[in-house]
């Protein structure tokens, strides 16, 4: 009996040490440095395979600070390849390197113009199925190829890419000018028949609209007051710009918005944080009002169905600080005070009724007003039965805009200018 127990004790040891030899330890693990962290991804058409497959990525050489050399930049470098699929291409890039790939950590999902407006779901269904693809990464279209415009993107301060590119995309998210568009957002819109998706629009900055000084040329381009990417009328910076919204009807892009058409859907879809508007003055056509102006509160949208016609209005409540009045008309006190929050409501509800007239041209609803009208619905199957994305266009949608003035800065009150003729 003693025996029979000692060989039991003798085989529960053994069995122990056997497991605790094989299935511990980290025999497939690999260290930090033997990864090559990929910080954006760019997909063009092809020209000798299906794919054109562009990666940027960190070379850690330059160790985050220090200047080294190399193609595009201190501590990163770009790597394009066609290939038959993007898995494909990603096995033919590891071969050329000595460090295995990682997307773990990549920030940015580059389209091509010409690739949206063919239709982007053959290129971004693998990419969703990709384990090591973050659903927290952004999705851009650039109105040219993506190769270009990750070649030219470099960090102005610092050597930081992918800290940059956080920076660039939550500073002008927060201002209105893009769309806060990830991966799963883009996703949902695709699948979705609440709405349908949009993406952050980029492109690259030859300077060419910046005017030196009167005596030069001026072109339709350089002096237009509203911009999407590439665009803009400045000298120095960057060469790459986000600014604007791609707007897709399923996975093909039908159109763009500008810069300030963005900000006025964020402000609907109630994202908007804060920013500065010129508001025209209401005496003088060629002055302006630049008032420092924020949401109050999230959008209120009621929504009525009568039959097959949908109803929808939509609350804003705004409130805003002057920065500066060009005239020095005393608008901080009553009754011209009233005069420019009136001046500002009239402003931002036709932008909104444009906004939503464009979107009706087009049959989309990025407005996410679907999500709404949904609730008007028992059943799931009576909702996909009404078919929302085609009825959008009959819908009618009123905007309301309340709006004040909290404060006017450090000045009580604004005085005309005196000059030895008298008063300005």
């Amino acid at each position: 009996m003693n025996s029979i127990k000692t060989k039991t004790i003798i085989l529960l040891l053994t069995s122990i040490l056997i497991l605790a030899f094989t299935l511990s330890g980290c025999y497939d693990a690999k260290e930090l440095d033997e990864y090559t962290y990929v910080i954006a991804v760019g997909i063009d058409k092809g020209v000798t395979d299906s794919y054109r497959l562009t990666i940027k990525f960190h070379t850690m050489k330059g160790g985050g600070g220090g200047e080294t050399g190399g193609t595009i930049g201190a501590d990163y470098e770009i790597l394009t390849i066609d290939a038959p699929t993007i898995f494909t291409g990603i096995n033919m890039i590891n071969s050329a390197l000595a460090r295995k790939l990682s997307f773990t950590h990549a920030k940015m999902l580059v389209f091509s113009r010409e690739i949206a407006e063919t239709g982007i779901s053959t290129y971004i269904v693998p990419i969703i199925r990709f384990r090591q693809m973050r659903h927290s990464m952004h999705v851009v279209v650039s109105k040219g190829s993506a190769y270009e415009f990750l070649e030219k993107y470099e960090p102005i301060e610092g050597n930081a890419i992918s800290k940059a590119l956080e920076l660039i995309m939550k500073e002008t998210s927060e201002t209105g000018y893009i769309t806060h568009t990830r991966l799963h957002d883009f996703y949902i819109g695709l699948k979705s028949a609440y709405i349908q998706p949009i993406a952050i629009l980029a492109d690259i900055n030859n300077m060419n609209n910046f005017v030196e000084s009167d005596g030069e040329q001026k072109t339709e381009d350089n002096i237009k007051k509203e911009y999407t990417a590439g665009e803009i009328p400045r000298k120095g910076g960057g060469n790459v710009e986000f600014y604007g919204t791609a707007v897709f009807n399923g996975d093909k892009m039908i159109g763009e918005l500008t810069g300030e058409e963005t900000r006025i859907l964020n402000l609907i879809l109630g994202e908007f944080k804060r920013g500065n508007f010129s508001i025209d003055d209401p005496h003088y056509t060629d002055k302006y009002v630049p008032i420092d102006i924020r949401m109050e509160r999230n959008p209120k949208v009621k929504v009525e169905k009568k039959g097959d016609k949908v109803f929808i209005d939509v609350d804003i409540i705004l409130e805003g600080d002057i920065l500066a009045i060009q005239s020095h008309a005393n608008y901080e006190e009553e009754p011209q005070k009233s005069i420019l929050e009136e001046a500002v409501k009239k402003r931002f509800k036709d932008d909104m009724n444009s906004l939503i007239d464009k979107c009706k041209e087009w049959g989309v609803d990025i407005l996410h007003l679907g999500k709404k009208v949904s609730s008007c619905f028992s059943t799931i199957q009576e909702w996909e039965d009404f078919n929302w994305i085609s009825k959008f266009k009959e819908s009618e949608i009123n905007v309301e805009i309340d709006f004040v003035i909290r404060r006017t800065g450090t000045l009580l009150k604004s005085s005309p200018i005196i000059t030895i003729e008298g008063k300005k």
